[in-house]
């Protein structure tokens, strides 16, 4: 809901990578990528947060996710 474009259009650019922000999931899609947000700032936001640490010797394809947010929520039954 966010994005302009449909994910088939990010896709089809001839860009190495897109970054998206606002989104504070992380998500990993093709040539786009939301880093999400460091810090996890409610219970909707499951899963670990951190920053995405980029390899830019050639090109886009490495990335390392480091967890650096201070609290993680989880759903425990």
């Amino acid at each position: 809901p966010y994005n302009p474009l449909p994910p088939a259009a990010l896709n089809a650019a001839s860009v190495g990578r897109w970054l998206l922000g606002h989104v504070h999931k992380p998500d990993r899609q093709g040539n786009w990528t939301y880093p999400g947000s460091p810090q996890a700032l409610d219970f909707g936001e499951t899963g670990p947060h951190g920053v995405l640490i980029a390899d830019w010797e050639g090109g886009w394809g490495s990335f390392e996710a480091v967890p650096i947010s201070s609290v993680a929520y989880e759903t425990v039954e």
